[in-house]
């Protein structure tokens, strides 16, 4: 969703937090009823068919939203409502909330910055984590004695706590700065996983699980806001394109090292889940300690 929240940033400036919550809310309503709906096209009609149903549907629904989405106004980005340019302490309360304020970075510039890059490494250990306990919940709830069915109810309640977590996150940004929010929701789903990593029995699991997708639907939905008060909106959307790509990285530390090597190495899930929270932990003093570029000097 690259381009809805650069798209979103750009027309929304004192409620920018609560906005792209909204948009990206829908990831987690996604995590909660896909999952029912696909298992009963599998069931009744084949895994070909619920693939080309879906795909049908989705590319309905993006194109139709693509026909009434619109970027900011001509000369007003960052500017998006009327009245809404006054601004808000954002940014970890040390940056205007306006992004249309603050120097806009090409690509090329904000990459040679140290900002981008923690904030890059700072993704890559929550989104990793995220990964790592999404795909592995059946398989550790297993080894607790949970059934799969309960394993994935527990999942269904970290979609919830996702859909929780992008409006209230959202909502709690505009007055608390999104950097100080983006690290909270780190530090939230470290202390999640290492708590995780000690769970036992369905109901602490689903509750774990409920508060990880608070924190990482939090932080999904800040993350876009904060990459435009740090880098400015004239090329946002090609800078949250380049940030994007750390869902590469991720993809690897999550499944892979820590919910594959790791799990093949010790014979569980303990280890994986201990150092999925140390990692956010890191990550979080990577969103809080991370600073906008300083503006160029003028000539």
């Amino acid at each position: 969703y690259p381009v809805p929240v650069a798209t979103v940033v750009k027309w929304f400036v004192r409620r920018r937090g609560m906005a792209v919550g909204i948009v990206t809310s829908g990831s987690g309503v996604g995590i909660f009823v896909l999952p029912r709906v696909v298992e009963r096209l599998i069931g009744g009609s084949g895994w070909q068919a619920a693939f080309l149903a879906i795909g049908l549907a989705f590319f309905i629904l993006i194109g139709l939203s693509a026909l009434v989405m619109r970027g900011s106004r001509e000369g007003t980005a960052g500017e998006g409502t009327g009245g809404e340019g006054q601004g808000t302490r954002a940014a970890g309360g040390t940056t205007p909330a306006n992004p249309g304020t603050v120097q806009s970075l090409t690509p090329r510039q904000a990459l040679r910055t140290q900002a981008f890059w923690m904030l890059y490494l700072a993704v890559i250990f929550a989104a990793g984590s995220d990964r790592m306990a999404s795909l592995g919940i059946i398989d550790y709830a297993g080894s607790m004695g949970v059934s799969r069915t309960a394993a994935a109810g527990a999942l269904g309640f970290m979609g919830l706590g996702g859909i929780a977590g992008r409006l209230f996150m959202g909502t709690l940004s505009d007055r608390l700065g999104r950097k100080n929010t983006l690290a909270l929701c780190f530090g939230l789903q470290g202390l999640t996983l290492l708590v995780a990593s000690a769970a036992s029995g369905a109901a602490m699991l689903s509750a774990l699980m409920g508060v990880m997708g608070l924190a990482y639907g939090g932080f999904v939905a800040r993350y876009g806001p904060i990459l435009g008060e740090f880098f400015g909106l004239a090329h946002m959307g090609k800078i949250i394109g380049l940030s994007f790509t750390n869902g590469i990285l991720a993809a690897i530390l999550g499944p892979y090292i820590l919910g594959g090597y790791l799990v093949d190495a010790t014979g569980g899930y303990q280890w994986s889940f201990i150092l999925a929270g140390v990692a956010c932990g890191a990550g979080a003093l990577l969103a809080f300690l991370s600073r906008p570029p300083s503006p160029a000097p003028s000539s």
